[in-house]
């Protein structure tokens, strides 16, 4: 049995399709090696780079986990912060009350001094013409003054 391409005639057209079948056969082979080694070198830079990539994921991990721990950390002192504030918005009415009762008792405080000095000299200048009355009535001298010099004293006291 020879071989049937050995047997065909070049000037065969068949021959010629034959060829060009065999050529494009190497060609993609060729192409396909190509690729191969592409392909290898490409996963080898993968690796590579995945190599130096592995310490800097281990500290981006540890990274977002301290950051949700932060995150955590954060709403708890918001959450106090809000409290806090209600708690001082509360002192702060209490204050603002106390100090307006505060403000109304010394009001009448004054008031009621205002009334009772009224009213101690109301009473001293009643008490002083009560005496000048007995001392009339009794027709003793005033601390050893005629009954006029008592009358001056008295206006000018008054004066006063």
């Amino acid at each position: 049995m020879s071989l049937l391409a050995l047997q065909m005639n070049p000037n065969d057209p068949l021959f010629w399709v034959m060829i060009v079948i065999a050529l494009s056969f190497i060609v993609i082979a060729v192409a396909m090696i190509a690729i191969a080694v592409m392909i290898s070198r490409a996963v080898k830079s993968v690796n590579r780079l995945e190599e130096k990539l592995e310490p800097l994921i281990a500290k981006v991990t540890v990274m977002s986990e301290q950051g949700q721990q932060i995150a955590v950390q954060g709403k708890l002192i918001a959450e106090q912060f809000t409290a806090v504030s209600g708690h001082l918005s509360a002192a702060t009415a209490s204050l603002s009350e106390s100090l307006a009762i505060i403000k109304d008792e010394i009001g009448e405080l004054k008031e009621m001094v205002s009334d009772t000095a009224h009213d101690a000299r109301d009473k001293v200048e009643l008490v002083s013409q009560t005496i000048d009355r007995t001392h009339d009535r009794n027709g003793r001298d005033y601390g050893g003054l005629p009954s006029r010099a008592r009358s001056s004293r008295s206006a000018n006291t008054e004066a006063h």
